[in-house]
């Protein structure tokens, strides 16, 4: 497996459980300088191999979390994983979410800028998105040390505006994707035989609160 971004835990000191951040009220990011966590992230980061540190809860594999949302239409971008082997990660397979990310790669984003090339390549590969969206505006971070992923994992929440209506999935490993309404979204999100995962669950509301 290739090298990606890391942190040690005891480097993330006082990181509480579920979304620390702020509002996206459009000029709200986490910046290199003024944010102690990111400066952390950038400055004591690590390359490591991904299969070491799954199974490493001293880690945090650093991922961007990116929710694609149109304001003007109340429309979010809802997706389900495949449910098979086109998706890597088993314990995601066939889960609902509301934001797109893949591990930092060393020898893809490895660069002057891990983060926003991981955000640009990503939304590309996934959704072909490459214009008609807002830059890199990340917000807050996703910690979640009660689920088995979410331990060994930190995500940080990306929003990317945009005014399309529709956004289709280009990579097999979404099995369905849309830009559905938010009261849509609500309600694939808490039908009883849809499972979300644990991070979608965490930023949703948020997300659905910020922008309605």
């Amino acid at each position: 497996m290739p090298n990606i971004l890391a942190v040690k835990k005891t480097d993330l000191v006082g990181l509480p459980e579920g979304f620390t951040g702020c509002k996206p009220d459009g000029s709200a990011v986490l910046e290199f300088g003024e944010d102690e966590i990111m400066n952390t992230i950038l400055q004591k980061g690590f390359w490591t191999e991904r299969s070491a540190a799954e199974k490493n809860e001293l880690l945090k594999q650093i991922i961007v979390y990116t929710a694609i949302v149109n304001p003007q239409q109340k429309k979010i971008f809802l997706y389900r994983r495949a449910s098979d082997q086109k998706y890597d990660e088993i314990r995601l397979r066939n889960k609902w979410s509301c934001g797109l990310g893949s591990h930092i790669s060393e020898e893809k984003d490895g660069a002057a800028a891990p983060l926003i090339n991981s955000f640009i390549r990503e939304i590309k590969e996934e959704v072909g998105l490459k214009t008609g969206v807002r830059g890199f505006q990340p917000i807050g971070y996703i910690n979640q040390e009660s689920d088995e992923v979410g331990r060994v994992h930190l995500g940080i929440l990306n929003i990317v505006r945009t005014g399309f209506s529709i956004i289709k999935p280009a990579d097999p490993e979404i099995a369905e994707g849309h830009m559905v309404y938010f009261h849509v979204a609500n309600t694939i999100l808490n039908h009883p035989d849809t499972e979300p995962e644990g991070w979608t669950k965490i930023v949703f509301p948020k997300i659905i609160d910020w922008f309605s």
